[in-house]
């Protein structure tokens, strides 16, 4: 019995000695329409907002909204392509892969958010995320 307990520990053990490492990076920052966050040898540029219906501040709203933003990614400073983030209640995640590197956009959220007052005025943006690179 106590061979078999030594056996099947060293099985065990040898199982999790095969296993792949893999290093991830985050990259955080609060952009304004224009800016960009650089991570690496890659950048994510905020370009627009495409839409914003979300719900405005102290309003009942039957559906709470969303809001779309543009966002231009480049590698060496030349353009690769652009993804539409969505900015809504359910914290949203972003996944997409570049040359065998995963990146995750997460954390993602606009602001100022909507107030009854501002609805008739165009806002300047800024737009909160965190990007990760799993090498």
């Amino acid at each position: 019995m106590k061979y078999f307990l030594v056996f099947a520990f060293l099985i065990f053990s040898y199982s999790f000695m095969g296993q792949e490492t893999s290093e991830t990076r985050s990259y955080s920052a609060v952009l304004q329409q224009g800016e960009l966050l650089d991570f690496g040898n890659r950048s994510m540029k905020f370009k627009e907002v495409v839409s914003d219906s979300r719900c405005p501040v102290n309003v009942t709203c039957i559906w709470a909204g969303e809001a779309k933003v543009l966002v231009e990614i480049f590698e060496n400073g030349r353009f690769l392509e652009e993804k539409i983030l969505l900015v809504n209640s359910k914290n949203s995640t972003l996944s997409f892969i570049t040359e065998a590197v995963a990146y995750s956009i997460s954390g993602i959220d606009l602001m100022p958010y909507p107030t009854v007052q501002s609805k008739n005025t165009k806002p300047h943006y800024s737009l909160q995320m965190r990007v990760s690179e799993k090498l």
